[in-house]
Order: structure tokens, then sequence, then C-alpha cells
């Protein structure tokens, strides 16, 4: 039977199905199952949905958009979690398990044993309720509701820290209290009885005067930023301690406790190992990691916290950091072992070695040592079974080396670092380290070379640092370099770094070396097929890769592609995001050093030469999915290609492709461009141009007919050439850069009438009368345009006779003839019914609803704007820049009408930004403006 998923929400928003991360979507899904587990089960009005995910901006179609996201949830959770109930909806609260109301029970059943005198099973409770916190509530989910309704489980954490810390106190637990107090008062300064509970567990230790500086503290605060005394519980407390009051424990009792010695007797003396390193005093960034472990630690009851990441990445500083931060939480020692589990030219020490070392370092005398494996094992578990003790292990090479050196016991904890996760650890916490933030990477390159370096050359030292993938191996290499020599500026090392086959031989300083950092990881993988793929991947240019391109790349099944992509996760020589993999810029070069040694130069060629015709194939088919009367684009460029590509039957599955796709394909056009096969580069671009065209994703399509104009250049075919001119023509007229559009028009119309292509033709003489009509040369307009509307209509092709008369009709507009306009409109919508083209008859409706709208008909236009805009949706036109058009037109006539039209002006400036059609600064004008101007990108179209 399939568990329920799990729904997190103390922490960052998080779902597991079956143990796995899920995607949710964006921030408007996430917020909505924010606010309906944040409502406990209880059915949620529309209404109040509404204003958590959008505030006071509400979308014209409140509903459907609502209902969008529901369907989006639903789908992510793969059950039925959420119920549509009359006027909203509701989590089901049988169908998820939610950390929150976890938590909540558990602080329920404490409080029930606590009053039954069960302290010990209480005190147990509360710690469980308090491991489900892994950060603040919700973070990084932006709304103002949904941050309100999390307050109350905020104040439930605080309420669990002080009852367990009251309740440890009551049985004497007051040492292992302090550092976590102590950050529970750095974090809530307010709060006077965490202060007070801190103050206790100070005097009660022998430190009255530390407990007296943390009452002065809190005076200092509430004085300074609240102008009020502390109450008259704290300041009794302050009296009590000053008067050394019995009533607080004061004296060496509780310590005897602890040891586990009878009362009156000397506790028995036990070695207290501190064996940690040093903290790297360049340690530097990772806050957000440093408070989730320095959390996690303290309350991990004997569970093993592993922290995993690639080579280079900075675990063990992390490591070493924390613990030395925490360890006055471990008061009864810490142990270090570095297990070389990735040190090159290091055998890893044996597991008795480490063990050996550890029972010394617990008072066992050499000489009482066991010889027997087991029996070292047994002796260790012994003597950590009642201590409070943490145990670093470094650079673990598998969960084998660490299982037998993991301390017994609930009061002790493990902190072990690895290159793999140590999934078979079945109790562990885990925590992927990732690269460095750019301010974090920046800041530790500063602290290495020296802040005076980088302040004079600060836009060199951010090309540095990306140069160096943000890992930090990498960026300290940089740093000791430039430390190293004071004549070399950063400049002149990022010139050096630019040079992709040099980059890795210039990150190496001493014994650091990227590369070789890497190279322990390739030769720890155990297949020749998983090491193959990681070579091929390194091929390709590309952030990441999907599971058919993988496949085609190393010519394999793709159920295996994906077994292997799987394997180099594990070995964190790949990344994956949602279906997706990819390499670190650095590892990337890396693979490609190896392929190009391991698989030679015709082995790469090979295998690029299917990626790429996989891309292309692809991307024909998606251009007849979307417009199937443009073949003949694609059969001026055949290829024969190697590999299918990936099936696409609809709108939609062709949108998906180009989102995720959008910047590999950018990549592989280039890349192909400077390749050894121009043609496949024209062919790609071509058939990319539709499908961008259809999401009006205009400035992906001048970059694609860039490339295709480069590629053409080298092939020199009158076909090629004639194409990409006319697409870069195209490209720029819709960015609104007509002037620029009219010479590549002109070039185009020279090559299709060299070859005597009138479809060619048509279609650029299209291109170049829009282009005429943004300029304001109307007459020019209306010939290219008629021209190209007869050439269509000799040719059979109905469907550019239809846009062909739209555009006609929108010159008519700019020369404010509308009976005219619209009756070219009409004409546009009847040839674009008979010819099957929804696309070319909603945007001919919407150009018609201008037009009425321009003539004063504003009722007409309304209704007009209205039924372009469902039907579109309907038609998988939804966040095109033919949806946002039509907002912006339906707004400018209620506008008119005098009944609002904002709410469409923002959400047509929300698809316009998400499009790159217009920048952050003009949305916000968009939306502050009462009456905001048409944007250009629109104007520039009518």
């Amino acid at each position: 039977m399939t568990d329920r998923p799990d729904c997190r929400i103390l922490g960052p928003l998080e779902v597991l199905v079956e143990g796995c991360p899920i995607r949710l979507g964006g921030q408007r899904p996430q917020v909505l199952l924010a606010t309906l587990v944040l409502d406990g089960g209880h059915p949620v009005s529309t209404e109040r949905l509404a204003e958590a995910v959008w505030g006071a901006e509400l979308p014209t179609s409140l509903r459907a958009q609502l209902s969008i996201h529901v369907s989006t949830l639903r789908k992510a959770f793969g059950t039925a979690v959420i119920d549509t109930v009359p006027g909203g909806y509701r989590l089901r609260r049988d169908a998820v398990r939610v950390d929150a109301y976890e938590a909540e029970s558990l602080v329920e059943q404490a409080r029930a044993a606590a009053a039954a005198g069960r302290t010990g099973e209480a005190v147990d409770l509360l710690a469980a309720a308090q491991r489900r916190w892994r950060g603040p509530v919700l973070a990084g989910l932006d709304s103002s509701l949904v941050a309100a309704a999390a307050t109350r489980f905020e104040e439930l954490w605080l309420t669990i820290v002080e009852e367990r810390a009251r309740l440890e106190l009551d049985r004497g637990g007051h040492v292992p209290l302090i550092g976590e107090l102590t950050a529970a008062v750095g974090a809530h300064p307010y709060r006077e009885r965490l202060r007070g509970q801190l103050m206790v567990a100070l005097a009660r230790s022998g430190r009255a005067a530390d407990a007296l500086e943390v009452y002065r503290e809190g005076r200092r605060v509430l004085v300074d930023e609240l102008g009020v005394e502390p109450g008259p519980e704290l300041r009794q407390l302050e009296q009590r301690i000053l008067l050394g009051d019995e009533d607080m424990d004061v004296g060496e009792r509780d310590s005897h406790v602890l040891a586990g010695a009878p009362a009156g007797q000397d506790p028995p003396s036990r070695p207290v190992p501190t064996e940690l390193p040093n903290a790297l005093v360049t340690f530097t960034g990772r806050t957000a990691e440093v408070a989730a472990l320095s959390a996690s630690l303290p309350a991990a009851d004997g569970r093993p916290i592993v922290v995993s990441g690639p080579g280079g990445v900075g675990k063990s500083a992390l490591a070493i950091a924390v613990a030395q931060r925490v360890a006055d939480q471990f008061p009864e020692g810490q142990l270090y072992a570095n297990l070389h589990g990735t040190t090159p030219h290091t055998t890893p020490p044996s597991g008795h070695d480490v063990l050996a070392q550890f029972l010394r370092s617990l008072g066992v005398p050499a000489a009482d040592v066991p010889v027997d494996a087991e029996t070292a094992v047994a002796r260790f578990r012994e003597l950590t079974a009642d201590r409070r003790l943490l145990v670093v292990l470094d650079d673990a090479a598998d969960a084998t080396q660490v299982r037998r050196l993991l301390p017994a016991g609930n009061s002790s904890t493990a902190l072990v670092t690895s290159r793999r996760r140590l999934d078979a650890l079945d109790t562990a916490e885990h925590h992927q380290l990732d690269v460095l933030a750019a301010a974090e990477a920046e800041e530790l390159l500063a602290r290495i070379a020296g802040p005076h370096r980088l302040d004079a050359e600060a836009g060199a030292a951010a090309d540095l640092v990306r140069l160096c993938g943000r890992l930090p191996l990498a960026v300290a290499i940089a740093g000791a370099r430039l430390a190293a020599r004071p004549s070399l500026s950063v400049q002149a090392l990022v010139e050096r770094l630019a040079v992709e086959r040099r980059r890795l031989g210039e990150l190496r300083v001493d014994d650091h070396d990227v590369r070789a950092s890497f190279a322990v990881s390739y030769a720890d993988l155990d297949r020749p097929e998983v090491a193959r793929m990681f070579r091929l991947l390194g091929v390709l240019d590309g952030s990441t890769v999907s599971v058919e391109v993988a496949a085609a790349l190393a010519d394999v099944p793709v159920a295996l592609a994906e077994d292997l992509l799987g394997e180099l996760v594990a070995a964190q020589l790949a990344t994956r995001t949602g279906e997706r993999y990819g390499l670190h810029d650095l590892l990337r070069l890396f693979a490609r050093e190896l392929a190009e040694v391991e698989d030679g130069r015709r082995g790469c060629a090979a295998a690029l030469r299917r990626a790429m015709h996989c891309y292309v194939a692809t991307a024909h088919t998606a251009a007849m999915v979307v417009a199937p009367c443009y073949r003949w684009r694609l059969e001026l460029v055949p290829v024969e290609l190697v590999h299918p590509g990936v099936a696409l039957s609809s709108v939609p599955e062709v949108n998906a492709w180009i989102e995720a796709e959008r910047e590999n394909l950018l990549l592989a056009a280039e890349q192909a461009a400077v390749g050894d096969e121009p043609a496949v580069a024209v062919s790609l671009a071509v058939a990319l141009d539709m499908p961008l065209e259809n999401r009006g994703r205009w400035r992906e399509q001048l970059v694609v007919s860039e490339i295709v104009r480069r590629a053409a250049e080298r092939t020199q075919d009158p076909h090629h050439l004639g194409l990409a001119h006319n697409d870069v023509g195209w490209a720029l007229s819709a960015l609104d850069r007509v002037a620029d559009a009219i010479p590549p028009f002109e070039h185009a119309l020279e090559m299709w009438r060299a070859v005597g292509h009138l479809t060619g033709e048509a279609l650029t003489l299209h291109g170049h009368g829009v282009a005429c009509r943004a300029l304001g040369r109307h007459d020019d307009a209306l010939a290219s345009l008629q021209r190209a509307e007869t050439l269509a209509e000799q040719l059979g092709d109905r469907g550019r006779q239809a846009m062909c008369q739209s555009a006609i009709g929108l010159t008519y507009q700019r020369l404010g003839q509308y009976d005219d306009a619209i009756a070219a409109h009409e004409k546009s919508v009847a040839m674009a019914r008979e010819a099957s083209s929804w696309r070319t008859e909603l945007i001919a409706l919407g150009n018609m609803a201008e037009a009425f709208r321009l003539a004063g008909e504003l009722r007409t236009a309304v209704r007009t704007f209205r039924e372009v805009l469902e039907r579109g949706r309907s038609a998988d036109y939804a966040g095109t820049y033919w949806e946002a058009e039509h907002l912006w037109g339906l707004g400018m006539a209620l506008h008119d009408l005098g009944i609002g039209g904002r709410e469409c002006w923002l959400a047509a400036a929300d698809i316009l930004a998400d499009l790159g059609l217009i920048g952050a600064e003009e949305r916000v004008v968009i939306g502050r403006e009462p009456i905001p101007a048409t944007p250009d990108v629109i104007a520039s179209q009518l």
C-alpha cells in the first residue's frame, strides 16, 4: 500500500511522495497549498485563497486561475488530497501527513505524560516535536496572509523549547541546555521565560557570573529597544542568583547526577576528549547551512547527520566549523577522524584503527584496546551509551565505513561528511551541500586574496567567481594565486581562466587541485558505462539535459540512460532537478577532457551528432504540431537524421518542451553553427522559429535567427540565407526594432527572387509590410502586404492570405480608416476559418476588437475581446504574447467605458514580464500608474 504523502511546512515548503521530493510549480500553487494546510483541514473560501495567493491584485479570471493551481497540486501529489467544497477548497487531513499537525499531537502527548509524572517520556516527546522544524515556517513563500497564519507555529516552537527546558531543569539536565537556550535567547531576545531558563541553567552549572550577564544584557535590550524594565520573575531570579539562594540548586549536585554517581559521592573521573581540528580561518558564508546543522546536531537523539556534496564544495570546512560552534552542547567530549575516503594517494584507515583511536581517547589504556574488531565495536558502544558526545567522521567513502563508528545511545551524535549521500544509513538526516551563493563566493575570495585586491576590480572579481563556478575549492585556489602574486591582477587571472582548455590547469596551487579532486570521484565509478555517460555529458554545451538527450549522447535506451544518470547523481558527479540532469561547469570541462582522451575525436563527434539530431528531430515535430503550414521551411533544410527525437503530439507538450529546453536549444544551435555540420544548425534553428513564435518568445527568436544567419553564411545556400534574413527581420520587427528589420527583409527578398521561391517571397513581403507600417510608411506597407496576399492567393495559401488581410486591416487602423480596417479583419477571420488556422483567426479577431474600440464601438470591442480570450485559453494560448495583447485591449475598452481595466493591464504586464518583453521597471510603472501607457511591444504590433 502506498504511504500518504508528507507535507512539511515547518521550514521551507516541501512535499514528499514515497520519500521523494516532488515539484509543486511556482510560488502561487505553493502559497495555495500552504494556506490549505494552515487551516488544518477546514474549508477555505475562494476569496481567502485568492487573497493569500495574489494579495490585493486579484486576476480577472480568479476562479479559473485557482482551479489551474489546484490541478497543478493534485497532479503533483498523484492522489486525492484536495477536495472541492462549496465556495472553496479543503485539504483532506486523512490523505496527507503534515509535520505541523504531528508536532501539535506530540506536544499534547507530552503534556499528558508530564501531568502523569512521566517526565522522561514527556521530554522525549517534546524533543521529537522540536525535530519536526527545519527552519522558519514556510520560509521563502511571499504571502502576508500565509506569514500571519504561520506565526502560531513559530509560537508553538518557542513553547516546545520552553516546556522541554523546564522539564530538563526539573530533572537536573541543565548543562546540555546551555547551548540551545543561548541560541534561542539570541533569536528571541524579548522572551523573558527563555532568558530566565538560561540564567537558571548557567547558575546551576556554577556559572553565576554568566547568568547575571545574561540578565544585564536582557535588561539593556528591553530598556533600550522597548522602554520597559524586566518583569518581576526575571528580577527576582537575578536577586536569588546574587544571594546564592539554595532554591537555585547552585553547586556540584547536578554534575554528580550527570556523571551517574550516587548523590553525595564524587563522580568517576572520565576523560573528556576535545579532538576537533581548528576551523579554517577563511571559512565564510554558509549562513543557512550553519544554522540548520547547529540546530540539528544537539537535537539529533542518536541519529547521524550526513553532509554530502561533490568534491571541492566545502563539506569538511562546514562540518568542522559547525562542530566547533556546538561543541559546548556535547560536554562529555568531541571525537574526530578523517576517514580519507577520497584523499588521493592515501590509504583509508581501517575501521579497527579508528575505533582504537576513539577507545584510547575515551580512557581505555592502549594495552586494553580489544584486538578483535567486533569486541572493539562492542566496547565503543558500551562507553558511549550514557555519554553526550559529538563524533565527527570526515570524508567517508561509504556507509559500511561509517556504521561501526557510530556512538550508541540517544545522547550522542555523529556528524559525517561524504561525497555520497550514504542512503544506506537508515536513520540518518541528510544535508546536501551545493556551491556557494555569488556573494558568499566573492567574500571567500576577498578573505583569501585580501579585500583591497578586489575593491579596485569588483567586476573582474565577479567574473572570476563565475568562472570558478562558485565552487569553494576553485575560489580558494584562485584567491591563493592572487595572494601569492601581488603583481597578478584579478582581470589577468580572469583572462587566463576564460580559456576553457586551460581553466582546470589554472585551478591548481600546491596540493590543492580541482582536477585531482574530480578525478577521485571519477575513478570511484563502479561501471565503465557510467563513466562513459559522464564523459559524453561533457561533450554537449548546456546547463542540463533530459534523459532522452542523454540517451542519444550515449546511444543507449532511455531506461538505461536514466539508471546511469542516477548513479552519477549518487556519486555527486551530476545533479538532478526534476526530470533533468546537469554537470557543474568545471565538471563539464573535466568530463570533456576525459572524453577527448578516452573516446577520441570521432567518438565525441558521433555523440554530439546524435544529441543534435535528437534536438533537430524534436524541433521538427514541434514545428509541425504548432504550424503545419510551414512544412516548406523544413523541406528547404533537409537533414538525414540519425535519431527520431522526442515524441510530441499537442501544443501543451510543445510548449512544455520549449520552456524546459529553451536555454539548451539556443546553446545547441550555437554549438552546431560553429561545428562540422552548419546545415544542422540551420535546420534546428529554422524548426525552432515557429514554436518560439507561438509563445511570443521573440528575444529567443532573434538569438536563433542570428545563429541561422551565421550558419547560412557558412553553407552559402540561398535558401538558407533567405530563411535566415527573413527570420532576423521578423524577430527585430516584433521587438520594435523595425528600422533594423528593413535591411534583412530586403536581403531575404533578393535571395527568394534569385531562386524563384514564391512562398518565401510572400512570407518576407508580409514581414516587410508589417515593418513599414510600424515606421509610418503606410503606402509601402500596403504595397508589400497586397503583393504578399496576391502571391499567397496564387499559391493557394489561404492561411497566409488571412494573415496579410489582418495586417492590411492594422494599416488602415493606423490611417484612421476604421470601417476599412474592420472589413479587412472580418475577411481575415473568414479566410482563417476556411484554412482551419485557429491561431490566425484569434489574432485577427483580436485586431478586429481593437478596431471596434478605436471606432468607438466599445461594447462590441469588449464582447469581441472576451470572446477571443475565452476561445484562446481553451486553445492553449494562455501565457503567450497574444493573450497579453488582448488583455491589454480589453482593459483599454473597459476603461473607455468607464468601468475599470486595471486588472487586465496588470495581468497582461505579468505575461509580458515572464516572456522578457518588458523589464522589471516597466512592470512596476504599469502597476503604479492609474492609467498606464501601452507598452511599446504592444503598440508596435497594432
